[in-house]
């Protein structure tokens, strides 16, 4: 008699580990300013270097599987405006309105994120899915965080 398993192909290897998109729960373990990596654009021309923080969270999927990602904010005019949407997510807007919010004030902070699927690409060209953090749920949007989940 054979063994009851579940067939898995390539491609879901490859996408085993994708929450689905929606909003989850958050908290902030650690917040470092990095700058964006040199290299050279699509036209050809040399990248300018810029500032950015990079935030690492854990949050528990709807499996209650508790998860890592990733998100930079580039400190730019066009992309800066994400910080402040963070900053009202983690109920740090007086700190981000005075100009005085820095990396170690997010550290441990809970918040909201609406997680999002995208296609990327590794260094050998082979395509794969990844989660994204889509957006920051505002405080003043976002339903009432829970102090008990398991982050």
């Amino acid at each position: 008699m054979p063994l009851a398993y579940n067939r898995w192909s390539e491609e879901d290897l490859k996408s085993r580990n994708i929450v689905e998109e929606g909003e989850y729960p958050f908290y902030i373990v650690t917040v470092s300013t990095k700058k964006t990596k040199p290299g050279i654009d699509k036209n050809g021309e040399q990248k300018i270097i810029k500032d950015m923080i990079e935030i690492d969270f854990n949050f528990t999927d709807n499996n209650g599987v508790v998860k890592k990602i990733k998100d930079w904010i580039l400190l730019v005019p066009e992309m800066d405006w994400k910080l402040r949407v963070l900053a009202d997510s983690v109920g740090l807007i007086e700190l981000y309105d005075d100009m005085q919010l820095d990396c170690h004030h997010l550290i441990h902070k809970k918040g909201i994120f609406k997680l999002g699927i995208k296609d990327a690409e590794d260094k050998d060209k082979n395509k794969f899915k990844t989660n994204f953090v889509k957006e920051y749920i505002k405080q003043s949007t976002a339903q009432l965080i829970d102090e008990d989940i398991p982050l």
